[in-house]
């Protein structure tokens, strides 16, 4: 039997009250589909794209590859920053793409590298 998915509430800085849940993980590393809503009304499908050759270049070295834990939450960061950047949910594209910079700001708020 599997597990209900789990809501997550997101209070962006423009006011908006967004909910969001993981629907879908790419196979490998690097893609997430959310469900996203943003008060009443139908849910919609957003996408990040956690690319590797984004990365700071430490996680090429030997022995400081980054696990799959790493991807998801740079992937939940980067939709979370998204909710914060844009004022009003028209404004969130279907597809993140995090750049090199905010993934190295993420990876450093989260204590790696």
């Amino acid at each position: 039997m599997s597990q209900p998915r789990r809501w997550k509430v997101h209070h962006a800085q423009s006011g908006y009250i967004y909910q969001y849940v993981l629907a879908f993980a790419g196979p490998g590393l690097g893609e997430y589909r959310f469900e996203v809503a943003a008060g009443p009304g139908a849910a919609f499908p957003v996408t990040v794209v956690v690319r590797p050759e984004q990365l700071p270049a430490w996680t090429r070295e030997p022995g400081c590859a980054l696990d799959a834990p790493y991807y998801y939450a740079i992937a939940k960061l980067s939709l979370t920053q998204a909710f914060d950047e844009h004022p009003d949910p028209g404004g969130l594209g279907p597809v993140i793409e995090p750049d090199a910079e905010s993934m190295a700001a993420i990876l450093e708020m989260l204590g790696a590298g």
